[in-house]
């Protein structure tokens, strides 16, 4: 029953948002883009993952780039059939860890790509919030600065070398009989370990932040382009703080791949800026399908990976 209960949830807010919408306009607001724009629009994906990949790399060099950049691929595939986004990053760090015998290093890289990304996608929607001149933007912007701020100094706090150390004391004062206890105590304290090597690098993260942001300047592109061949006309900055909030909103581990929880939250803030529903569920349902060719490319680099090891199991 818990399986299904994402399924469920997806259904009945897809079955909300779209009652009280006509889908043959979104079908037909769709097919009248240009094969140019949709080819744009794929390009610009690819290269956001490319740069995920040189970002993630940053934190974490023992594997090579292509590597790492199918593990990102498979992490979208996985992220389609798991609830949330999450669930992609446990399938990706469990991936590349158990493939290195470095899991706790590769889940402290992957936890901490994912938190500079974060902090670097609410620093953009922050700015994007402050300089925007709509009235919506203003609304949303001290719940965006509190998110952002309690974001960052949770992540500082984290990283503080006296914290982490006294963690790992800590945990290893504590005595535990063997068994299964033990070894998630010894997992713990490894990832910890693994995590304090990264706080002893704060240029680093100052990059991969700065990596993140470039990242999300690359979506809201994507976004914008496919809005205008909507004739949806959102201005930039607005879409910064748009798909700030949207991409928190989808981190929740709801729904199966996002479903519902992507349309709700486009229509919904594109609806301050006086979007029609159906132009709002037509740019989300574009950008799942640049989700899906991310998935479609991860299964692929899965079913080659499961090939090259039936081949040579050792």
């Amino acid at each position: 029953m818990k399986r299904l209960l994402p399924v469920v949830v997806a259904s009945l807010l897809l079955w909300l948002i779209l009652r009280n919408i006509d889908i043959s306009v979104v079908i037909d607001a769709i097919a009248a883009i240009s094969p140019g724009v949709l080819l744009g629009t794929a390009i610009l994906f690819l290269l956001t993952c490319a740069l995920g990949t040189t970002k993630w790399r940053l934190l974490w060099k023992k594997a090579g780039w292509w590597e790492m950049l199918g593990a990102g691929f498979a992490s979208l595939f996985y992220s389609m059939v798991l609830p949330g986004q999450l669930g992609g990053e446990v399938a990706k760090a469990l991936r590349v860890g158990i493939t290195h015998n470095d899991t706790a290093a590769v889940s402290a890289s992957v936890i901490l790509d994912k938190a500079t990304s974060l902090v670097a996608l609410l620093t953009l929607a922050c700015v994007g919030a402050a300089l925007s001149d709509s009235s919506a933007a203003a609304r949303v912007s001290t719940l965006v600065a509190v998110v952002a701020g309690v974001l960052v100094c949770l992540l500082c706090l984290l990283m503080w070398p006296p914290v982490v150390k006294t963690l790992i004391c800590r945990l290893e004062s504590v005595s535990i009989a063997p068994g299964t206890w033990s070894r998630c105590v010894a997992a713990f304290n490894a990832f910890l370990r693994a995590w304090q090597q990264q706080a002893q690098r704060p240029y680093i993260l100052v990059g991969a932040i700065a990596l993140g942001i470039l990242y999300q300047l690359l979506v809201v592109s994507m976004n914008v382009v496919v809005a205008a061949a909507l004739d949806v006309r959102v201005e930039f900055v607005d879409w910064c703080w748009i798909l700030g909030l949207i991409a928190v909103a989808l981190l929740l581990p709801i729904t199966v791949a996002g479903l519902g929880v992507r349309e709700a939250s486009y229509v919904g803030l594109l609806a301050l800026l006086d979007v029609p529903a159906e132009r709002a569920i037509a740019i989300a349902l574009l950008m799942f399908a640049t989700s899906l060719l991310g998935a479609v490319l991860g299964a692929l680099f899965e079913l080659v990976s499961y090939a090259r090891y039936k081949s040579n199991p050792a």
